[in-house]
């Protein structure tokens, strides 16, 4: 028999970002972050209206939640429409306390300014967008970002001083520093969410290529 549940973010400083709870038996609880991975997130978060892709964090990173700990090694294919629906080992059996309570950052990217694969970086969180500012921006940047879009396999190149345009409103990502192993810029180290020194005039842009070559879509 299924169980109606209802998802929330909580602990986070904005929209989007958050200790994941679930509300089971009129009472709210946390998921542990054991086998939670990022598909886990979208599924997750697909019932809190954030459906254009997440990220987890381990280990409490938005605060320990109180009650019970509900979902436990989560798997999910994300498809799922609700993190309920995907495969855990039952409501409220775990092995876990709230030190591994799991979060998760409603987060994505896309460019503006000249194609899909050229532009300026803009990112997500929530339901609000912004830039990234160009401070310590490098290629392995720029790789991320393109991972992110599809490009997977492709070389990347950074672009600074707002060469494809500057983005109006927030800038939310400022110092940021990728390794080789990041799936998401939002996993990358940085300053913090809106914690910046820059203008406008920094946002950090991409060009992403294929085959040595820039791959342009018109």
């Amino acid at each position: 028999m299924s169980h109606p549940i209802c998802i929330r973010l909580v602990g986070g400083s904005y929209t989007g970002e958050g200790r994941v709870e679930v509300k089971y038996h009129d009472a709210w609880g946390t998921v542990c972050d054991d086998g939670i991975i990022d598909t886990n997130a979208k599924s997750c978060l697909s019932r809190v209206g954030m459906w254009h892709g997440a990220i987890q964090k381990q280990s409490a990173p938005f605060g320990q939640g109180t009650g019970s700990i509900v979902l436990d090694d989560v798997s999910c294919t994300g498809t799922e429409k609700s993190i309920a629906s995907c495969q855990h080992n039952g409501f409220t059996i775990t092995n876990c306390n709230h030190s591994e309570d799991v979060g998760v950052v409603c987060f994505s990217v896309r460019l503006i300014g000249e194609s899909t694969s050229n532009g300026t970086v803009i990112v997500k969180l929530g339901n609000t967008e912004g830039s990234v500012c160009d401070d310590n921006w490098d290629n392995d940047d720029a790789s991320v970002v393109c991972g992110m879009l599809g490009y997977n396999g492709t070389t990347a190149q950074t672009v600074s001083n707002a060469r494809f345009g500057e983005f109006s409103g927030q800038m939310w990502m400022d110092g940021v520093n990728c390794g080789d192993s990041e799936s998401a810029l939002a996993k990358c180290t940085f300053n913090g969410f809106g914690k910046n020194d820059c203008s406008h005039s920094e946002d950090a842009g991409v060009i992403c290529y294929c085959s040595n070559l820039p791959y342009r879509v018109y």
